[in-house]
Formats: C-alpha cells, sequence, structure tokens
C-alpha cells in the first residue's frame, strides 16, 4: 500500500505542477492623484492705534480661479466678513487706508476687473448694511448721482464716516474732490 500512495503523491504533484497556467497580463496599478498644493498668499493692515489687524488671504487651490477672504482679527480672534472666488481678471486689495478712523467703524477694498475699479465699503464687525447689502458698492453710488464726473480714486477716511473721493472728467482731466458720507450715502462735493 505504501507504493500506492507515493505513486498518487507523485502524480498529483506532477499534475499540479505541469498544469495550464492562466494567461496574465501585467497590472498596472492606477496612478496616486495627488492634489495640487494650495498656493497661499496673506497680508493685512492695522489699523491706526494698532487693537485690529485687516487680513487678506488669497488661495488659489488649483486652475485659474483665486478665492479672496478678508478677516478682521482683533484679540486673537478672527471674524470673516468677505469672501469671493474671481478669475485672473478679477483682483482685490486692502489700500493702505483702509480703516475709518476713531472707532473703526468701517473699512472699504479695492476691486479691479480688468482696468476698471469698484470701492467697497463694509462694516469692521462683518454685519450687513441691509438684509440685501452686505456692502456698499461707492462706484455705481456714485455713477447714479447727477454729476459729469467718475471717481479716479478713493484715498482713505477724512473723519470716521467720510470717504475722501477723487474724481476725473470723461476725458481723464483731474475733477473736484467729493466726500462720501457712508451713513446717508451721500457725495458731499469739496470746494476745492
Amino acid at each position: 500500500m505504501k507504493p500506492i500512495i507515493l505513486i498518487m503523491l507523485f502524480v498529483g504533484a506532477m499534475f499540479f505542477i505541469l498544469r495550464p497556467k492562466p494567461a496574465t497580463s501585467p497590472q498596472s496599478t492606477p496612478a496616486l492623484q495627488t492634489p495640487a498644493p494650495k498656493k497661499t498668499a496673506e497680508t493685512s493692515v492695522s489699523n491706526p492705534d494698532g487693537t485690529k489687524k485687516l487680513i487678506l488671504r488669497k488661495e488659489k487651490p488649483s486652475g485659474t480661479i483665486t478665492t479672496y477672504t478678508f478677516i478682521v482679527a482683533q484679540d486673537n480672534s478672527e471674524r470673516e466678513i468677505f469672501t469671493q472666488s474671481a478669475d485672473p481678471n478679477t483682483k482685490y486689495d486692502i489700500p493702505a487706508n483702509t480703516w475709518s478712523p476713531g472707532e473703526n467703524t468701517y473699512l472699504f477694498l479695492r476691486e479691479t476687473t480688468t482696468g476698471t475699479t469698484r470701492y467697497l465699503v463694509f462694516k469692521a464687525t462683518g454685519q450687513p448694511f441691509t438684509d440685501e447689502e452686505q456692502f456698499l458698492e461707492v462706484t455705481s453710488l456714485f455713477a447714479k448721482t447727477a454729476n459729469k464726473y467718475r471717481i479716479r480714486d478713493i484715498t482713505g477716511w477724512d473723519s470716521p464716516e467720510l470717504l475722501h473721493v477723487q474724481t476725473e472728467t470723461e476725458q481723464g482731466a483731474k475733477g473736484p474732490s467729493f466726500w462720501f458720507e457712508v451713513p446717508s450715502r451721500v457725495f458731499l462735493q469739496l470746494a476745492s
């Protein structure tokens, strides 16, 4: 009986070794896709007494869209007041004189889109002006007034509620200056 077991083991082993093998194709391992690193840049402007800071975080996760986030930082806390995603033709920045003096109630930002500039006024608390208005867009408010000028630049604050607006004529000549009074949304032409 022992030789029969040995023969069976031998035949089984040969069957196992000589059996046809299935055709195999080299398996390709899927390429690991690692997300592109986010490109982040940060700038800030402090208020006159240094107790608050307006931070601009620019993040470009991928592609051509950039996300701009504006944050008010005070006493180790941060409060987001505005976020906007934009294509490469649109850029946002913080003017040097962004904070209104005194209680720092307001701040303004600049948006530039292919040569056109808009100025946006926000409450520093981040609260909207009305249910429909997160900010005041000064450029369009000025365009609705009965005058023949357009905004050339907004240089900053002349008082806690007055933005200094410089204008120009349609031909590009220097025009008069105005105050934009934020609470009333009225433009007051200056004498000189």
